[in-house]
């Protein structure tokens, strides 16, 4: 038996003309003799038809919050490192990734004025003004500009906010 990868699996699943000729041939054939190996083309189907009706039954993909290493407990931390003053400039603030790990939107802040800059950054081309973003309680679709920057103001964004991205395809 040879050993086949979860990703060519995927991939025969996906679109088989992705997979080289003598291995999808020898998918083809294996298929139909080895229940475990029926079993586990037909869990890695079964993922991909809930995951395609969950991403294009609305056209939208949630995102989900990106969780920071924790902290060492130890570190040392300097008493006058603040200031007095908010300063007028977005800083890192927190970062939201989709479950296939294709789209990932950090979040600056900016604590002056109480904007939020969105950036979102994708593995795939993407027409960033076709986006449309949806923040729920926000109430308004956000589109970003051509580098796929977006401000938002007057709403609270945290790691509890539900965020969902189209990314300007045909639904």
């Amino acid at each position: 038996m040879k050993l086949i990868l979860d990703e060519i699996l995927h991939l025969f699943i996906i679109n088989p003309n992705l997979i080289e000729k003598e291995t999808l041939k020898y998918i083809e054939e294996y298929q139909s003799t080895d229940e475990d190996f029926i079993n586990r083309l037909n869990e890695i189907r079964e993922f991909h038809r809930v995951f395609n009706e969950n991403h294009s039954l609305w056209g939208y993909i949630e995102l989900f919050p990106l969780k920071p290493f924790e902290a060492n407990s130890r570190s040392s931390k300097l008493a006058a490192a603040h200031t007095k003053e908010k300063e007028n400039r977005f800083k890192y603030f927190t970062s939201f990734i989709s479950a296939d790990n294709v789209v990932i939107m950090r979040v600056q802040k900016n604590d002056a004025t109480n904007e939020y800059k969105l950036n979102l950054i994708t593995e795939i081309p993407v027409d960033f003004k076709k986006v449309k973003i949806i923040i729920g309680g926000y109430g308004k679709e956000i589109i970003p500009d051509e580098y796929g920057v977006a401000l938002v103001s007057d709403f609270l964004i945290d790691n509890d906010t539900n965020i969902h991205i189209n990314l300007g395809e045909e639904n």
